[in-house]
């Protein structure tokens, strides 16, 4: 009978690396049977519940390496499923054409140890790409998460290249999704759903976020100097030690948000919504305030001892100061 241990080395087991990780040693895989296995059977790739998802994209990630260096192309896992595993890769046609060239010439005939069953190209919404087949199974759960893992992956290299190439995305839906250390710089995000979102340390200077959801995203330690935030949602937002400078903030919803060591020098934040705010330690040297809900007598009058500025104070309070632009 055979027993079933999951993804390893030719023993029946894998090892991890101190962070995780999966050693793959000489580009191979794994033969997925024990020692009470009383005749040879070619390797199957097992994705199961005994690995972490992290362990499985480091596994996914170790096959695209393996094709890329042997036959010289430059592809990325998309998609997967059930019937066997099949893998869903994108790359260039020149790239599709050649894996799909070699496996039917008998030349590709196994990744990292296991054995590939089928390559076949498909279209989809006008794009060829390859469905590759390999000898295996995955768990219904794993693979539910896999999917949501490849989708999000997917969804962040698709606004960066919106970005890269100035794409609007005003009123994209992103919520949740990790965007963790992204250059987002001069980004078109008016009225996005961006609730929830992971976007610390991102790069956000210059973008239009006006009227954007950002309400319980984390931005702590996030570039968003000269971004247009008026009227923006950012209720419960995580901004600790953000770099808010010369940010546009009039009529923002800032309920409850964190602006602990937040830098807001010469921002404007005329009109916004402060109840509950932290603002302790938070850089406030020339911001601009003006009829603020949340903001008490004796707040006031912290905020500009700590440079603050208020123009309901002065005696022109008409003038609204437009934060410079790039």
């Amino acid at each position: 009978m055979i027993e079933n241990r999951g993804i390893g080395t030719e023993g029946g087991r894998y090892t991890e690396n101190k962070d995780g990780g999966i050693n793959i040693e000489n580009a191979k895989i794994v033969n997925l049977h024990s020692a009470k296995t009383e005749q040879p059977e070619q390797d199957r790739l097992e994705l199961n519940r005994e690995l972490s998802i992290k362990q499985v994209i480091k596994l996914l990630e170790a096959f695209e390496d393996d094709l890329e260096k042997r036959y010289q192309v430059d592809i990325k896992i998309i998609g997967i499923d059930k019937g066997s595993i099949k893998l869903t890769l994108d790359g260039s046609q020149e790239d599709i054409e050649r894996l799909d060239t070699l496996f039917k010439a008998g030349e590709l005939k196994e990744v990292l140890g296991i054995p590939v069953e089928d390559v076949r190209i498909v279209t989809e919404s006008d794009n060829r790409q390859l469905v590759f087949t390999v000898a295996g199974d995955i768990d219904s759960e794993v693979l539910a998460q896999l999917k949501a893992e490849i989708a999000e992956k997917r969804l962040v290299e698709k606004i960066r290249m919106a970005w890269v190439v100035g794409q609007n995305l005003s009123g994209t839906d992103l919520s949740g999704v990790n965007l963790s250390g992204v250059i987002l710089s001069g980004a078109i995000l008016s009225r996005a759903n961006l609730s929830r979102a992971n976007l610390r340390g991102t790069d956000l200077r210059w973008a239009y976020l006006s009227k954007a959801d950002l309400s319980k995203a984390d931005l702590s330690g996030s570039n968003l100097s000269e971004t247009d935030l008026s009227e923006a949602n950012l209720s419960e937002t995580n901004l600790t030690e953000a770099n808010l400078s010369k940010a546009d903030l009039i009529g923002a919803n800032l309920k409850r948000a964190d602006l602990i060591s937040a830098d807001l020098s010469e921002a404007i934040l005329i009109w916004a919504d402060l109840s509950g705010a932290k603002l302790i330690g938070a850089n406030v040297k020339k911001a601009r305030f003006r009829d603020n809900a949340g903001i008490s007598e004796s707040m006031k009058a912290d905020l500009m001892e700590r440079g603050a500025i208020f123009d309901d104070s002065l005696g022109d309070s008409s003038r609204i100061l437009e934060p410079s632009r790039r």
